[in-house]
């Protein structure tokens, strides 16, 4: 079983800018010694000569030209206003 100290897991979670009360933090320590003991059966996995997925499905992004289409009323008064005052 992976273990994770509650030292280090307070550590993590003030890494994250997340601050636990003692009750918080053993739940979490929890969780994420569960989530260790998962990754340990993944490590187990024989993946010999499989080649790696990115994507499950065929992935086809249909791109537009970006055209400006129309030009919308006072954007250059707002981007460069007067400056003469």
């Amino acid at each position: 079983m992976n273990r994770i100290s509650t030292e280090e897991m307070r550590y993590t979670s003030r890494l994250a800018a997340v601050y636990l009360t003692d009750e918080e933090l053993e739940a979490a320590k929890e969780t994420v010694e569960g989530l260790l003991e998962n990754f340990a059966v993944l490590e187990k996995v024989n993946v010999e000569g499989i080649e790696p997925a990115v994507h499950l499905f065929p992935v086809c992004g249909k791109l537009r030209e970006d055209v400006v289409t129309e030009k919308p009323q006072g954007v250059q008064e707002f981007i460069v206003p007067d400056t003469r005052r």
